[in-house]
C-alpha cells in the first residue's frame, strides 16, 4: 500500500469531505475562502454593479496605461456554482491581463443551493451582457465579442461542407475513395479555417481541430457501419 508523507497525510486529512451535503457546505465553502490578494503590478482592478433584482457584482481586471480597446476575457469562477467567487479569479486575470495586454472580468455570481438554478447563470449572463453594453465604457474591442449566432451558423456551415464535398466524386463519377478523403479533409480544414476567422479564434487551430473532429466521425461512422454488416452477414 502507497504511504504518504505525514505532512501531507495530515494536510489531506484536515480537508473537508468531498461530497457536497448540506452538513459540509458550509465547511467547504469556508475552506475555499481565499483572501483577496492586492493587485498585481501594472494591473488596475475595479468592481462594477450590474443593476437588477437582485444586483450582480463584477470585477474587471485592466493593464494600467493601456490604450485602445483591448480584448475581454470573461470568467465564470470554479466551484460547481456551489462555492468561491470572483476573488479567486484575481491572480489568474491579473496575470492574464499583464501577459496577454488583455481585460479580465470575473462575476461575482449567487450560489447553490439557495439560490437554484437557473438564478447563477441568469447573473453570468447579466454581467456579460453588461460588458458588452458598456464596452466603450470599460475599453473592450466589441469586434473581440463574436456573435454566438454567428459561430453557431458556421460551424453548421463547416460540418456541411465536409458532408456534401465529399459525394461531388460520385456525382461526376469518379467515385475514387482517397478523392472523397481528401476533398474531406480541406472541407474540414477549410470550413475551421473560417470558423475561427468569424470567431477570432486562431484560422490555424480552427481549421486543425474542425479536421480532427470529422476525422473522428468518419471513424466513428466506418466502425459503426462495420459492425451493424458484419452482424447482418
Amino acid at each position: 500500500m502507497l504511504e504518504l508523507d505525514p505532512q501531507i497525510a495530515k494536510a489531506i486529512a484536515s480537508e473537508p469531505s468531498g461530497r457536497v451535503v448540506a452538513e459540509t457546505l458550509s465547511v467547504m465553502r469556508d475552506a475555499s475562502i481565499k483572501p483577496s490578494a492586492s493587485p498585481s503590478p501594472g494591473i488596475e482592478r475595479r468592481d462594477y454593479t450590474v443593476e437588477g433584482d437582485p444586483a450582480v457584482v463584477i470585477r474587471v481586471h485592466r493593464p494600467a496605461h493601456a490604450e485602445g480597446p483591448l480584448p475581454v476575457v470573461y470568467s465564470m469562477h470554479g466551484g460547481g456554482y456551489v462555492l468561491g467567487s470572483y476573488a479567486t479569479d484575481d491572480a489568474r486575470l491579473d496575470g492574464w491581463a499583464k501577459s496577454f495586454g488583455c481585460i479580465g472580468v470575473s462575476v461575482d455570481y449567487r450560489l447553490a443551493p439557495e439560490t437554484p438554478y437557473p438564478g447563477p447563470l441568469d447573473d453570468c449572463y447579466r454581467g456579460l451582457k453588461w460588458v458588452f453594453d458598456h464596452h466603450d465604457e470599460l475599453g473592450v474591442d466589441p469586434d473581440e465579442l463574436p456573435s454566438p449566432v454567428i459561430a453557431g451558423v458556421a460551424s453548421l456551415l463547416a460540418f456541411s461542407c465536409g458532408a456534401l464535398v465529399p459525394l461531388f466524386p460520385y456525382l461526376v463519377g469518379a467515385s475514387v475513395l482517397w478523392v472523397s478523403l481528401v476533398l474531406t479533409g480541406v472541407a474540414l480544414a477549410g470550413g475551421g479555417a473560417v470558423v475561427g476567422r468569424l470567431t477570432g479564434r486562431p484560422v490555424l487551430t480552427s481549421g486543425l481541430r474542425q479536421l480532427a473532429l470529422g476525422g473522428l466521425a468518419i471513424a466513428i461512422t466506418f466502425g459503426v457501419g462495420h459492425l451493424i454488416g458484419s452482424h447482418s452477414g
